[in-house]
């Protein structure tokens, strides 16, 4: 998704720290890339959303399973779509499941990450539009007259 003709010969590495597995990791990684490299303000092709759907030993298919929900899950899917035309990028699978079911998982998951997407461009927005805001402010305060509150006055 990283426009690599701008950077030749350069490597990019994102190193992550986890703090805490309240399930759908890699999910949760792939999610906080994305939104880690447009807070760097690397150039990009477009966005990436990632999603992890679960199918239980009943059959039920939840999006986003938490840990407890995922050991009790006979298979689990992750999957990674970009945002402009969501178009499947990536596919992380871990157990048995038949073609019915993933067919199933990628249309759930294809729904989803396009309410995940809505949700990182509003916090993009709110990012930068906090930015905008900071900038302006500092923008005033540098036009103000600055005075020493401690020197007498000489009145």
């Amino acid at each position: 998704m990283i426009l690599t003709t701008l950077h030749p010969r350069s490597a990019m590495q994102i190193v992550f720290q986890i703090m805490q597995d309240s399930g759908s990791l890699i999910s949760c990684l792939l999610n906080s890339a994305c939104m880690s490299m447009v807070h760097a303000g690397l150039p990009m092709k477009s966005m990436f959303v990632s999603v992890c759907c679960a199918i239980t030993h009943d059959d039920e298919y939840i999006c986003d399973p938490n840990e407890e929900r995922e050991k009790e899950c006979k298979s689990m899917l992750t999957f990674a779509f970009e945002t402009r035309n969501f178009d499947l990028l990536s596919c992380y699978t871990k157990g048995e499941f038949t073609i019915e079911e993933y067919f199933k998982c990628l249309q759930l998951a294809r729904v989803t990450s396009e309410e995940i997407s809505s949700f990182q461009r509003l916090a993009i927005e709110r990012f930068l539009s906090k930015d905008v805001v900071v900038d302006d402010e500092e923008d005033n305060e540098s036009s103000q007259e600055i005075t020493d509150p401690f020197q007498e006055n000489s009145e």
